[in-house]
């Protein structure tokens, strides 16, 4: 961040940023004084008050500046010109006295040093210098430095060059923190809309939101609409502005490669309205990338253009031109199309229709077609809506890679225009355009940011590039038609994972955890305020109308956000030794049961073979855990448990069938890769139990005949534990401890003076003169106890 200022000397404006001067004479001379004198202050980094050093936040009220000791005088007299000694020599009046000398009310010659404290070698201090001479050690340090004159209630108010200092100083603490803030914590927060207080200057004032910071590339446009503006109506006719753009990008010509023609959208038999609304209803809620209202309007404008394009005897070229431009709006359609068919079929008792797949599949090739096509010579809002879902698709049908570079597409684009910039906007666009901006952004943020968590791959998204403030946990305040409360909560959960995300590596310090155990709490607090809570997923008596899938996934968000925030200490218990009080092995058992009790939820409402993405992994993780803690003896039974609720469900999703219409099974597993996950469980936990059957043939190799227990039954009176008869020859008539005296049979608690101990009642020699004999040395120790209720003058 600029903050422009006035120099009084000169009038030239000056730039701080940070801490650092952008004016090179000043701050030329600013670090050769501050270096070559030893004056206070001499150490300190440009805009620094010579007697705040590196410490806290001074005050805005003036400050008294003490002047240079007799030998930094005399360093500062041997480093300045001739000619500019008087001006920066400090002049006081003669009348005035010395700290010391007003103290001792002595005579004070007023010099600096005065002669009493150069005589003693003391510190001449004057507390209240003259008004020239405080403005003359101020040029010295390049500040103007408010001097306190008499009571604070004729202080004058602090000048602009030590606001000017206070703000410096603000930002030069900041810079210390930016290194670890960026890693600890998302830094912003929308407290509300925030105006813009740069015009700008250097925004395209295309519609398509392109974002360049390169200003020779807008120089000419700026300068034509100058000079077009001054002339005169004649003259205007007879020239035109050149539109913005990056010319001589460079030298091509005579050949160009083609663009290549799209393809034509392949002839489904679907219900539109049904997957328009199941995408809608289950799908878009989650993630928020298409407004909902405005795309139902295009859809209706679309069908008109399909109904146009099929009349081929009144069709017109200004139709068929109207209708192809079109195709980025089928694209999304048929990618709409794709994700809810996936969603439909997969869902059935029965299983999917293999026709209905094919059309899946060649609804998805289209839309990606088109999209890919595009995006290799445009970038628009539309093609990073596409790629969303392209990436969704992927991620729950095909491979880690095509899902990655999908979203990093995604990512790409919406870099390169700038959308997570705050402060860029665009000349000539309307607030529709900004709000599109805004929620596409957090689409993809989103996305990026929750699909990073599974995967663990960070940084597609630096926080480099979002400068949008974070919304607030108030769904109301967003007040717009685009964002599904889903979306909204998702969101937060994205911008907790950026604890994560900006982590430089994965051993989080105890404030951090603290942080984010912070986060956490609110969100679910907002979740339960917000029928967001586990009971409230499926619920009849739920006022909203939104579907408990949907709230689903985001409850297994969350689940997964605090897994991967405290799953790390299950390798503490593999040899891996991790030591970190913010790491807690209560909030891994409350992941594991959060999501086990989602997902029995959603089998019991008959919604376990929708393909959500976070489904199978989820349970298989919670397995893997369940495996751990077992392995190292943490609360058992309720791993056994966890494990056991996983397998089922596992196995619900491993038995499902894909049937024809005539009942026959088409094909075996629906899920495929359920198949490897039971497999990899249930061989872990065949190993787990080949160690504990092994552990068990060990220990009972070693013995485990502990013989009669009589061994056990020994007299320990120390202990207070009762005679055993030790069998013939030992002493068995021996009186019992009376109650008063359970510890120590020789100590009267009645008496107020220590009593004399008796002689033990044995006999020396008898066969259990062991026991007996350490009893009696047990005596030279009992005999402090006599002294254990002392409390004379205590």
């Amino acid at each position: 961040m600029f903050i422009s200022t006035m120099d009084k000397r000169d009038n030239k404006p000056l730039l701080y940023s940070g801490m650092s001067f952008h004016n090179s004479s000043t701050e030329s001379n600013m670090r050769k004084r501050a270096l070559d004198s030893d004056l206070p202050g001499s150490n300190l980094l440009p805009g620094m008050h010579p007697t705040l050093g590196s410490g806290p936040t001074p005050s805005i009220f003036p400050v008294h500046v003490p002047p240079p000791m007799a030998h930094q005088s005399a360093d500062l007299r041997s480093q300045t010109p001739v000619d500019a000694r008087e001006s920066q020599r400090v002049r006081v009046r003669a009348s005035k006295a010395c700290d010391r000398c007003r103290s001792q009310k002595v005579k004070c010659s007023g010099e600096q040093p005065c002669l009493n404290c150069s005589k003693h070698n003391k510190e001449c201090v004057f507390s209240k210098l003259t008004d020239n001479g405080t403005k003359s050690l101020g040029r010295n340090l390049d500040i103007n430095v408010p001097v306190l004159f008499g009571s604070s209630a004729s202080a004058p108010a602090p000048d602009s060059s030590y606001v000017m200092h206070l703000e410096n100083r603000v930002r030069y603490l900041e810079s210390l923190l930016t290194p670890h803030s960026s890693s600890i914590a998302p830094l912003h927060i929308n407290t509300g809309e925030q105006e813009n207080p740069r015009p700008p200057i250097l925004s395209a004032v295309t519609s398509k939101w392109r974002f360049s910071r390169r200003h020779q590339n807008r120089l000419l446009h700026d300068l034509c609409s100058t000079l077009y503006t001054t002339l005169s109506d004649e003259n205007k006719v007879l020239v035109s502005v050149p539109r913005s753009q990056y010319f001589g990008w460079n030298l091509s010509g005579v050949k160009y490669i083609p663009s290549e023609p799209l393809p034509t959208a392949p002839q489904l038999d679907v219900d539109e309205a049904d997957l328009v609304d199941y995408f809608f209803r289950e799908i878009n809620s989650v993630f928020g990338a298409i407004h909902e209202p405005v795309f139902r309007e295009q859809l209706m404008a679309y069908n008109e253009l399909v109904k146009e394009e099929a009349d081929k005897q009144n069709q017109s070229s200004e139709s068929l031109a109207r209708f192809n431009s079109a195709r980025l709006f089928s694209a999304q359609l048929y990618l709409m199309y794709a994700l809810s068919t996936r969603f439909k079929e997969f869902s059935k008792p029965q299983g999917p229709s293999m026709a209905a797949l094919e059309a899946e599949v060649a609804a998805f090739r289209y839309g990606y077609s088109v999209v890919n096509l595009l995006s290799f010579e445009w970038e628009s809002f539309e093609l990073v809506q596409a790629w969303i879902l392209i990436t969704l698709y992927l991620r729950i049908s095909h491979r880690q890679t095509s899902a990655n570079t999908a979203l990093n597409r995604a990512t790409t684009m919406v870099r390169s225009m700038g959308l997570g910039q705050n402060h860029m906007v665009m000349a000539n666009s309307t607030p529709y355009e900004q709000l599109k901006a805004k929620r596409i952004f957090w689409a993809v943020f989103t996305m990026e940011r929750v699909f990073g968590l599974q995967t663990g791959r960070y940084g597609a998204l630096t926080m480099e590039h979002v400068k949008r403030p974070f919304p607030i946990l108030d769904y109301e305040s967003e007040n717009d038609t685009w964002l599904p409360k889903p979306a909204f909560a998702l969101l937060h959960i994205a911008r907790i994972a950026t604890y994560v995300h900006t982590s430089e590596h994965d051993d989080f310090d105890l404030i951090k955890y603290q942080q984010v155990e912070k986060e956490l709490e609110d969100l679910n607090r907002w979740f339960v305020e917000n029928e967001f809570s586990d009971t409230d997923l499926f619920s009849k008596n739920r006022r909203s109308q939104i579907s408990g899938l949907a709230l689903a996934q985001i409850k297994l968000h969350y689940y997964d956000l605090i897994m991967c925030v405290h799953g790390k200490i299950l390798f503490d218990f593999l040899g891996k030794r991790i030591v970190n009080e913010g790491l807690k092995i209560d909030r891994v058992f409350t992941s594991c049961m959060g999501i086990l009790g989602v997902l029995e939820k959603v089998h019991r409402a008959k919604l376990l073979y929708v393909p959500w993405y976070s489904t199978l992994v989820l349970l298989f993780n919670v397995g893997v855990n369940s495996l751990t803690l077992i392995h190292a003896g943490q609360r058992v039974q309720q791993a056994k448990h966890m494990f056991r609720t996983a397998i089922k469900l596992i196995t619900v999703l491993q038995k499902a069938a894909v049937h024809n219409d005539q009942g026959k099974i088409q094909a075996k597993h629906r899920f495929t890769m359920v198949r490897e996950c039971l497999w990899a469980l249930k061989m872990t936990s065949r190993t787990l139990s080949l160690r504990l059957q092994q552990d068990f043939s060990d220990l009972n190799n070693i013995g485990v005949d502990h013989g009669s227990s009589e061994v056990n039954k020994q007299h320990f009176s120390q202990m207070g534990i009762a005679e055993e008869d030790y069998g013939e020859g030992s002493s068995s008539q021996q009186t019992p401890n009376p109650p008063q005296s359970k510890y120590n049979p020789f100590y009267a608690p009645s008496s107020t003076m220590p009593q004399p101990i008796p002689d033990l009642d044995v006999t020396p020699g008898s066969s259990s003169s062991g026991i007996l004999d350490e009893n009696l040395h047990l005596g030279n120790l009992q005999w402090f106890d006599q002294w254990m209720d002392f409390n004379y003058d205590i």
